[in-house]
Protein backbone atom coordinates (compact mmCIF):
# COMPACT_ATOMS: atom_id res chain seq x y z
CA UNK A 1 0.00 0.00 0.00
CA UNK A 2 3.01 2.63 0.75
CA UNK A 3 4.04 1.76 -2.36
CA UNK A 4 1.02 3.23 -4.03
CA UNK A 5 1.07 6.53 -2.07
CA UNK A 6 4.08 8.36 -3.89
CA UNK A 7 2.88 7.63 -7.35
CA UNK A 8 -0.57 8.57 -6.44
CA UNK A 9 0.86 11.95 -4.66
CA UNK A 10 3.16 12.89 -8.19
CA UNK A 11 -0.47 12.39 -10.03
CA UNK A 12 -2.21 14.64 -7.85
CA UNK A 13 0.64 17.47 -7.88
CA UNK A 14 0.70 17.25 -11.68
CA UNK A 15 -2.51 17.03 -12.33
CA UNK A 16 -3.26 21.04 -11.61
CA UNK A 17 -0.61 21.73 -14.09
CA UNK A 18 -2.08 19.97 -16.67
CA UNK A 19 -5.68 22.02 -16.56
CA UNK A 20 -4.41 25.47 -16.59
CA UNK A 21 -5.13 25.50 -20.45
CA UNK A 22 -3.07 28.12 -22.96
CA UNK A 23 -0.82 29.91 -20.55
CA UNK A 24 -0.13 32.90 -23.67
CA UNK A 25 -3.67 32.25 -25.02
CA UNK A 26 -5.39 35.76 -26.47
CA UNK A 27 -8.99 36.36 -26.04
CA UNK A 28 -10.92 37.56 -29.65
CA UNK A 29 -11.95 40.37 -27.66
CA UNK A 30 -8.38 41.49 -27.63
CA UNK A 31 -7.02 41.17 -30.85
CA UNK A 32 -7.24 44.00 -33.40
CA UNK A 33 -7.55 41.78 -36.95
CA UNK A 34 -5.47 43.53 -39.81
CA UNK A 35 -7.48 43.07 -43.08
CA UNK A 36 -5.84 44.93 -44.82
CA UNK A 37 -1.88 46.05 -45.80
CA UNK A 38 -0.36 49.29 -47.86
CA UNK A 39 2.70 49.59 -48.39
CA UNK A 40 4.29 53.07 -49.87
CA UNK A 41 7.87 54.74 -50.63
CA UNK A 42 8.02 57.54 -47.95
CA UNK A 43 9.64 60.46 -50.19
CA UNK A 44 12.71 61.05 -48.45
CA UNK A 45 13.35 65.04 -48.05
CA UNK A 46 17.10 66.50 -48.03
CA UNK A 47 18.54 63.51 -49.47
CA UNK A 48 17.36 61.90 -46.24
CA UNK A 49 17.02 58.17 -46.64
CA UNK A 50 13.50 56.93 -48.02
CA UNK A 51 11.62 55.08 -45.73
CA UNK A 52 8.87 52.36 -45.97
CA UNK A 53 4.81 54.42 -45.35
CA UNK A 54 3.06 51.24 -43.88
CA UNK A 55 -0.95 51.31 -43.30
CA UNK A 56 -2.77 48.64 -41.78
CA UNK A 57 -6.45 48.58 -41.63
CA UNK A 58 -7.50 47.17 -38.40
CA UNK A 59 -10.86 46.01 -37.81
CA UNK A 60 -12.41 45.68 -33.90
CA UNK A 61 -14.14 42.72 -34.06
CA UNK A 62 -17.32 43.80 -31.40
CA UNK A 63 -17.60 47.02 -32.61
CA UNK A 64 -18.18 45.56 -36.47
CA UNK A 65 -20.93 43.01 -35.30
CA UNK A 66 -22.66 45.62 -33.20
CA UNK A 67 -22.16 44.10 -30.20
CA UNK A 68 -20.42 47.41 -28.29
CA UNK A 69 -22.53 50.21 -28.05
CA UNK A 70 -20.08 52.95 -27.14
CA UNK A 71 -20.00 55.19 -29.99
CA UNK A 72 -16.20 56.26 -29.59
CA UNK A 73 -14.90 52.64 -30.70
CA UNK A 74 -14.70 52.51 -34.63
CA UNK A 75 -15.44 48.94 -36.33
CA UNK A 76 -12.82 49.84 -39.09
CA UNK A 77 -9.66 52.08 -39.07
CA UNK A 78 -6.41 52.80 -40.47
CA UNK A 79 -3.33 53.60 -38.60
CA UNK A 80 0.52 54.67 -40.49
CA UNK A 81 3.97 54.46 -39.53
CA UNK A 82 7.13 54.66 -41.16
CA UNK A 83 10.79 52.69 -40.82
CA UNK A 84 13.68 51.45 -42.64
CA UNK A 85 12.19 47.84 -42.91
CA UNK A 86 8.93 46.44 -42.91
CA UNK A 87 9.68 44.36 -39.43
CA UNK A 88 9.79 47.82 -37.78
CA UNK A 89 7.35 49.44 -39.08
CA UNK A 90 5.29 46.62 -37.43
CA UNK A 91 6.74 46.73 -34.17
CA UNK A 92 6.46 51.00 -33.94
CA UNK A 93 2.64 50.14 -34.82
CA UNK A 94 2.37 49.52 -31.08
CA UNK A 95 3.13 53.12 -30.05
CA UNK A 96 0.41 54.24 -32.09
CA UNK A 97 -2.32 51.30 -31.47
CA UNK A 98 -2.80 49.93 -27.77
CA UNK A 99 -4.14 46.20 -28.62
CA UNK A 100 -2.19 43.23 -30.48
CA UNK A 101 -2.53 43.18 -34.05
CA UNK A 102 -3.48 39.41 -35.53
CA UNK A 103 -2.37 39.02 -39.34
CA UNK A 104 -3.94 35.87 -40.10
CA UNK A 105 -7.07 37.13 -41.55
CA UNK A 106 -5.27 39.33 -43.70
CA UNK A 107 -6.92 39.23 -46.83
CA UNK A 108 -4.51 41.63 -49.31
CA UNK A 109 -1.55 44.06 -49.47
CA UNK A 110 -1.70 47.04 -51.88
CA UNK A 111 2.24 48.21 -53.15
CA UNK A 112 2.25 51.98 -54.13
CA UNK A 113 3.73 52.54 -58.01
CA UNK A 114 6.54 54.44 -56.42
CA UNK A 115 7.81 52.00 -54.41
CA UNK A 116 6.67 48.86 -57.29
CA UNK A 117 9.38 50.51 -59.41
CA UNK A 118 11.98 50.12 -57.32
CA UNK A 119 11.23 46.41 -56.41
CA UNK A 120 8.70 44.91 -54.02
CA UNK A 121 10.72 41.44 -52.82
CA UNK A 122 12.64 42.96 -50.29
CA UNK A 123 8.95 44.52 -48.18
CA UNK A 124 7.07 41.19 -49.32
CA UNK A 125 9.85 39.01 -47.71
CA UNK A 126 8.20 38.87 -43.85
CA UNK A 127 4.81 37.86 -45.58
CA UNK A 128 6.85 34.93 -46.99
CA UNK A 129 8.11 34.15 -43.67
CA UNK A 130 6.00 35.27 -40.82
CA UNK A 131 3.74 32.10 -39.80
CA UNK A 132 0.13 34.19 -39.62
CA UNK A 133 0.47 34.84 -42.99
CA UNK A 134 -1.26 32.83 -45.84
CA UNK A 135 0.26 32.45 -49.07
CA UNK A 136 -3.06 32.94 -50.43
CA UNK A 137 -3.05 36.90 -49.73
CA UNK A 138 -4.10 38.49 -52.44
CA UNK A 139 -1.35 41.15 -54.00
CA UNK A 140 -1.82 44.41 -56.22
CA UNK A 141 -0.40 47.25 -57.74
CA UNK A 142 -1.45 50.53 -57.02
CA UNK A 143 -1.71 53.63 -59.60
CA UNK A 144 -0.46 56.09 -57.05
CA UNK A 145 -0.71 56.05 -53.81
CA UNK A 146 -1.28 52.43 -52.02
CA UNK A 147 -3.04 53.69 -48.98
CA UNK A 148 -5.03 55.84 -50.52
CA UNK A 149 -7.21 52.62 -51.60
CA UNK A 150 -7.94 51.98 -47.94
CA UNK A 151 -9.43 54.76 -47.38
CA UNK A 152 -12.43 54.44 -50.05
CA UNK A 153 -16.10 54.33 -48.29
CA UNK A 154 -17.77 51.28 -50.40
CA UNK A 155 -21.27 50.83 -50.54
CA UNK A 156 -21.92 47.57 -50.38
CA UNK A 157 -19.07 47.08 -47.36
CA UNK A 158 -18.15 48.41 -44.24
CA UNK A 159 -14.32 47.18 -44.65
CA UNK A 160 -12.46 48.23 -47.56
CA UNK A 161 -10.06 46.52 -47.49
CA UNK A 162 -12.32 43.67 -47.96
CA UNK A 163 -14.26 45.04 -50.47
CA UNK A 164 -10.85 45.57 -52.62
CA UNK A 165 -10.41 41.79 -52.31
CA UNK A 166 -13.68 40.85 -53.57
CA UNK A 167 -13.54 42.62 -56.56
CA UNK A 168 -10.06 40.92 -57.55
CA UNK A 169 -12.23 37.66 -56.88
CA UNK A 170 -15.20 38.66 -59.15
CA UNK A 171 -12.90 40.71 -61.79
CA UNK A 172 -10.59 37.87 -61.87
CA UNK A 173 -13.40 35.34 -62.61
CA UNK A 174 -16.53 36.89 -64.10
CA UNK A 175 -14.69 39.84 -66.68
CA UNK A 176 -11.04 38.59 -67.49
CA UNK A 177 -10.12 42.09 -67.04
CA UNK A 178 -7.37 40.89 -64.45
CA UNK A 179 -4.37 39.09 -64.13
CA UNK A 180 -5.29 35.28 -62.73
CA UNK A 181 -2.76 35.20 -60.65
CA UNK A 182 -2.95 37.49 -57.89
CA UNK A 183 -1.06 35.75 -54.83
CA UNK A 184 1.78 36.82 -52.67
CA UNK A 185 2.62 32.81 -53.06
CA UNK A 186 2.81 33.05 -56.99
CA UNK A 187 4.77 35.83 -57.03
CA UNK A 188 6.98 34.66 -54.88
CA UNK A 189 7.21 31.60 -57.00
CA UNK A 190 7.59 33.49 -60.21
CA UNK A 191 9.97 35.71 -58.62
CA UNK A 192 12.57 33.48 -57.30
CA UNK A 193 11.77 30.98 -60.55
CA UNK A 194 13.44 34.03 -62.57
CA UNK A 195 9.85 34.51 -64.47
CA UNK A 196 7.95 37.54 -64.33
CA UNK A 197 4.21 38.39 -63.26
CA UNK A 198 1.82 40.41 -64.18
CA UNK A 199 -0.21 41.68 -61.02
CA UNK A 200 -3.73 43.13 -61.02
CA UNK A 201 -3.61 47.23 -60.62
CA UNK A 202 -5.95 49.24 -58.91
CA UNK A 203 -6.56 52.75 -59.04
CA UNK A 204 -8.39 54.94 -56.38
CA UNK A 205 -10.62 57.57 -57.76
CA UNK A 206 -12.37 59.26 -54.26
CA UNK A 207 -14.31 57.25 -52.48
CA UNK A 208 -14.21 54.73 -54.87
CA UNK A 209 -12.15 52.56 -56.71
CA UNK A 210 -10.97 50.60 -60.51
CA UNK A 211 -9.80 46.94 -60.13
CA UNK A 212 -8.91 46.35 -63.50
CA UNK A 213 -5.60 45.74 -66.06
CA UNK A 214 -2.85 44.65 -64.90
CA UNK A 215 1.01 45.87 -63.65
CA UNK A 216 3.58 44.27 -65.21
CA UNK A 217 6.47 43.48 -63.35
CA UNK A 218 10.06 42.46 -64.84
CA UNK A 219 11.58 40.29 -61.73
CA UNK A 220 10.12 42.27 -58.97
CA UNK A 221 10.41 45.62 -60.61
CA UNK A 222 6.68 47.78 -62.13
CA UNK A 223 8.30 48.58 -65.80
CA UNK A 224 4.64 49.42 -67.02
CA UNK A 225 0.91 48.63 -67.34
CA UNK A 226 -1.66 46.83 -69.00
CA UNK A 227 -5.17 48.09 -70.21
CA UNK A 228 -8.14 46.04 -69.27
CA UNK A 229 -8.28 45.19 -72.75
CA UNK A 230 -4.71 44.30 -73.33
CA UNK A 231 -4.86 41.47 -70.14
CA UNK A 232 -7.93 39.72 -72.07
CA UNK A 233 -5.83 39.33 -75.08
CA UNK A 234 -3.26 38.20 -72.80
CA UNK A 235 -5.24 35.74 -71.21
CA UNK A 236 -7.04 34.41 -74.64
CA UNK A 237 -3.29 33.74 -75.49
CA UNK A 238 -1.84 31.88 -72.23
CA UNK A 239 -5.17 29.83 -72.57
CA UNK A 240 -6.52 31.62 -69.28
CA UNK A 241 -9.45 32.77 -70.27
CA UNK A 242 -12.36 31.45 -68.74
CA UNK A 243 -15.14 33.71 -68.80
CA UNK A 244 -16.06 37.16 -69.80
CA UNK A 245 -17.64 37.96 -73.57
CA UNK A 246 -15.95 39.58 -76.90
CA UNK A 247 -19.14 40.50 -79.87
CA UNK A 248 -18.33 39.67 -83.47
CA UNK A 249 -20.41 42.06 -85.62
CA UNK A 250 -21.27 40.53 -88.94
CA UNK A 251 -20.99 43.00 -92.05
CA UNK A 252 -24.49 41.93 -93.79
CA UNK A 253 -22.49 43.38 -97.15
CA UNK A 254 -19.88 40.47 -97.07
CA UNK A 255 -16.69 42.11 -96.02
CA UNK A 256 -14.65 41.12 -93.07
CA UNK A 257 -16.23 40.87 -89.60
CA UNK A 258 -15.76 43.28 -87.39
CA UNK A 259 -14.11 41.91 -83.80
CA UNK A 260 -14.02 44.49 -81.18
CA UNK A 261 -14.41 43.99 -77.67
CA UNK A 262 -17.12 45.00 -75.49
CA UNK A 263 -16.97 47.24 -73.04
Amino acid sequence: MKRLVLPRLFFVLLLPSLLTGCWDRVEIQDRLFVMAVAIDKNKAANGERSYYEFTTQFTEARALSGKVSNPNISPVWNASTTGPSIFECIRLMATRVARQPYYEHLQIIIIGEELAKEGINHPLDLFYRDHESRRKIKLVIAKGSAKDALYIKPKLMPVSGQYISKLTEEGESKTARLPNHDSIGQFSTNFHDGSNSVLPRITPHGDEVKMAGGAIMKGEKLIGWLTDQQVKALRWINGTFSSGDEVILQNLEGEVPDLRPWR
